[in-house]
């Protein structure tokens, strides 16, 4: 599944135990429109929050954490180097 399809799936899986994306808005500290901007891919959703999404949605946190953190970084030295040290 490509990223972006990922990250919308794990805000729709959170949005709908918190209650609506302006829940998990609130929940999460940010504006509203965040929350839109980085389900429609308009907006970059930092491996630090997709996270904490992943978590309040029932996924796997550290699992998006690992992914999220290495594709930030693809095409680096730094993103060569995480993918050799998590087995990736």
């Amino acid at each position: 599944m490509q990223r972006g399809n990922k990250i919308k799936q794990l805000i729709e899986n959170a949005a709908a135990l918190a209650g609506g994306e302006g829940k998990l808005a609130k929940v999460l500290g940010v504006p509203a429109q965040h929350v839109t901007n980085w389900k429609n891919s308009d907006r970059t959703c930092m491996p630090e929050d997709q996270t904490r999404i992943a978590h309040l949605g029932g996924n796997n946190a550290l699992e998006t954490l690992i992914e999220s953190t290495i594709e930030r970084n693809a095409g680096t030295l730094r993103g060569d180097q995480l993918k050799q040290a998590l087995g990736k």
